[in-house]
């Protein structure tokens, strides 16, 4: 989300994606009094779903516990990994992305050190490639000479999945 008015869309998004992969509808919504939550359009939508929104007060953070926890972990991780991967900060999106996949196929000592993702989707099964890892990319440069690198010497930041068999 680049914008605070991108918000509404993504939300029904996101709504539609849970409801027609899952077969549940989201019962509350909290939030804080961020104004792309109060808007008429977002407030009808979530009244017509029956969705029951719960605002937090103004400046207090520390009454959305769990999200700023989930958020620190998120940024806490993905320091680590920028700094311990020696990856350049301007690939910090990525790395939040990357974080993220790593937390959600990690146990969860609140889901009993159950894996999250293995929950909501509990099959195939998933493995991930060594995340900044040296690889090397194929240049596609026209024009070459036989003595003329072949490739780009580059840092993995993106996840790999590939299906592990369950036999």
């Amino acid at each position: 989300m680049k914008n605070r008015s991108e918000m509404f869309s993504i939300f029904q998004i996101f709504y539609n994606e849970i409801k027609n992969q899952f077969g549940i509808s989201i019962r509350i919504l909290p939030s804080d009094n961020g104004r792309e939550y109060l808007s008429h359009t977002f407030k009808n939508f979530m009244a017509s779903r029956g969705i029951l929104h719960q605002t937090s007060c103004a400046y207090t953070p520390q009454q959305n516990g769990t999200v700023e926890r989930k958020n620190r972990y998120l940024i806490e991780t993905t320091r680590t990994i920028l700094i311990h991967g020696d990856v350049p900060q301007r690939f910090w999106g990525d790395v939040v992305l990357s974080a993220c996949y790593l937390i959600n196929r990690m146990p969860s000592s609140v889901l009993d050190n159950k894996i999250p993702h293995s929950i909501l989707l509990p099959s195939p099964l998933f493995t991930s490639q060594s995340f900044g890892s040296t690889c090397f990319v194929y240049n596609f440069i026209l024009g070459l000479d036989k003595l003329s690198p072949k490739s780009y010497k580059c840092v993995f930041l993106n996840i790999f999945l590939s299906y592990i068999s369950e036999s």
